[in-house]
């Protein structure tokens, strides 16, 4: 639920609970002496609790004592502790006279001693022996109907306040008797955090851990008491989100929240960072004088859907927050490219998610994080972990549909799940993906190469300008190009270790998502290597073992690289080893 500002701050204003009575307490330096009355309070209307009084004692009109809360005996009883302050020699022998504050009811009444309680500078009544005041009262009792339950999101991780404002507002109840209980949890982890507010008895703060559904229900003294939205309806149920940051540019978000319609769109998307927002048949553009504008303001973008999303550069990135779709879900893809979402909280492997009739030849391509091809059997390609709110493309290359179905988070394990490590470099390819709404993913092998291995990348280039950049995988090489479509690029080829880079000799124009495939890989040469090979002196004798450099000098095994080495046929050859 989410509530604008103004109208919270209102509504809270005209129905803050005011404790106040009629008294102000003299200072407890004001006089050197004092009386202590040990009291109990009796009340002519049954089941009044003491904790819903405040008693005060009074001589010549002002206030000497205050009990704000009762005391409780060591057989269960409760009474109040009043120490009457004054001068032992101007107020011994005065009457002292008490008054009570009902807190619920904001009502000032006059006590009855049973008997007159004077001034002495000593002890009136004792713990177990105290003296009685009475009041009468009419029983102005207003019965409690609902509470509404007033807050912003929740958020996993975030703290919320929460505030509960009676129906009727004059209702006649202890607002310290009121529990909020939640249950439910969030793929199995159970984590919900409740604090009452210090002094605000009808104020919690709730900290959820994870997002999901949570069931939630008040009850006074343990009876149970109907809660309702804004709206008047009943509230059984509070959404925890997730805190989605909104990075300046484009990006593939996915939407797990669940409808986001033309009403709530101004509430999800900060109004002044927002530019354009497009799904597979809809956009929705910000424009400067019309506002929000475009068919997606009438579909909507449904649950568990991709959309590509175009934010303004601000000095504070904004943030969404969205629900998470735990349960899992399938996804029935036509043929062609489907724009899908991603349902997890977690980062998650992509072995969590799988294909099913007519799967090979399938791909999912990310916006960032690479893309992978189905072999039949597994996922082959760099990308290896869906990142959560992650927006994906998935291509599937037959006419007949098939599926695609995401394991439920609740079944995987809690936390991210991590590919496995590559090797500990710095990537050299620099450049800035959100300039662009979409990418070309190219798969590639080098032709007349061998035996190469991840620490070997490709950079991307239009003029230039680095523009994404290729990792070796699988066999193949998976290059993802930010780029418009039909801009020409070039390619680097370099290997990490010793920082050694070739040219590319092909140029190739981006086209589409996808530019060749595991069964039909773009061919790609590098004759550098080959002419920096071919050009060097070595003549290596026919006798020759092991492995040496381009200059013909022999190397340790040890050795990491390009070297030459004389092959059974006699022949030589360039080998790269690891």
């Amino acid at each position: 639920m989410r509530i604008r500002c103004a109208l919270l701050s209102l509504f809270l204003c005209l129905t803050q609970w005011v404790f106040s009575q009629d008294w102000l307490v003299v200072s407890p330096y004001a006089y050197n002496d004092e009386t202590v009355v040990y009291a109990t309070l009796q009340s002519n209307v049954p089941g009044d609790p003491m904790t819903d009084f405040v008693v005060a004692a009074f001589i010549d009109g002002e206030c000497r004592a205050e009990a704000v809360t009762p005391s409780t005996g060591v057989d269960g009883s409760q009474f109040f502790i009043l120490r009457v302050r004054g001068d032992q020699t101007d107020d011994k022998g005065k009457t002292i006279t008490f008054k009570a504050y009902h807190k619920p009811m904001r009502m000032t009444y006059d006590l009855t001693p049973a008997r007159t309680v004077l001034y002495t500078g000593e002890s009136e009544g004792t713990p177990s022996n105290r003296i009685v005041l009475s009041l009468e009262r009419v029983a102005e009792v207003v019965a409690l109907e609902s509470f509404f339950l007033m807050y912003d999101q929740l958020a996993a991780g975030k703290t919320t306040r929460v505030e509960l404002v009676p129906t009727p507002q004059n209702a006649t109840f202890d607002p310290y008797s009121v529990e909020l209980n939640f249950t439910g949890s969030f793929a199995g982890w159970d984590a919900m955090q409740v604090q009452r507010v210090g002094g605000s008895p009808l104020n919690f703060d709730l900290t959820p851990q994870y997002p999901g559904m949570v069931s939630v229900q008040a009850t006074i003294g343990g009876q149970p008491i109907t809660l309702r939205d804004m709206t008047g309806g009943p509230l059984t149920k509070m959404e925890v989100g997730a805190s989605v940051p909104l990075e300046s540019g484009w990006h593939w978000r996915s939407n797990p929240y669940g409808d986001i319609v033309q009403y709530n769109i101004g509430w999800i998307f900060p109004s002044e960072q927002f530019i354009e927002a497009r799904t597979q048949d809809a956009l929705l553009y910000n424009d400067p004088t019309w506002g929000y504008f475009g068919t997606l303001m009438e579909q909507g973008i449904a649950q568990n859907t991709c959309y590509k999303l175009k934010m303004a550069s601000t000095a504070t990135p904004a943030t969404l927050t969205q629900g998470r779709y735990v349960a899992g879900y399938s996804v029935t893809l036509d043929g062609d490219w489907t724009w899908v979402g991603c349902p997890y909280y977690y980062d998650r492997l992509i072995s969590n998610v799988r294909p099913k009739r007519a799967a090979e030849g399938m791909v999912i391509v990310t916006k960032e994080n690479g893309s992978a091809e189905y072999d039949g059997t597994t996922w082959k390609g760099d990308l290896k972990v869906l990142r959560s709110g992650e927006g994906l493309m998935v291509y599937n290359p037959t006419a007949e549909a098939c599926t695609l179905t995401f394991t439920p988070e609740s079944l995987l394990p809690q936390g991210n799940q991590a590919a496995p490590a590559r090797a500990a470099q710095v990537s050299p390819w620099h450049y800035d993906a959100s300039r662009f709404m979409n990418n070309t993913t190219i798969v590639a092998v080098l032709a007349d190469e061998e035996n190469l291995s991840e620490d070997w990348t490709i950079g991307v280039f239009v003029g230039d300008e680095c523009r994404g950049e290729g990792h070796y995988v699988d066999g193949r090489f998976f290059i993802t190009a930010h780029t418009d479509r039909g801009e020409q690029v070039t390619l680097k080829l370099r290997y990490e270790p010793t920082g050694f880079i070739a040219d590319i000799d092909e140029t190739l124009t981006t086209a589409g998502l996808r530019m060749g495939s595991l069964r039909q890989p773009i061919r790609l040469h590098a004759p550098a290597v080959t002419q920096h090979i071919a050009s060097s002196s070595v003549d290596l004798t026919p006798d020759a073992k092991g492995d040496y450099d381009l200059t013909g000098r022999r190397v340790m095994a040890t050795k990491r690289g390009l070297v030459l080495r004389r092959q059974a046929d006699g022949t030589v050859r360039k080998v790269i080893k690891h």
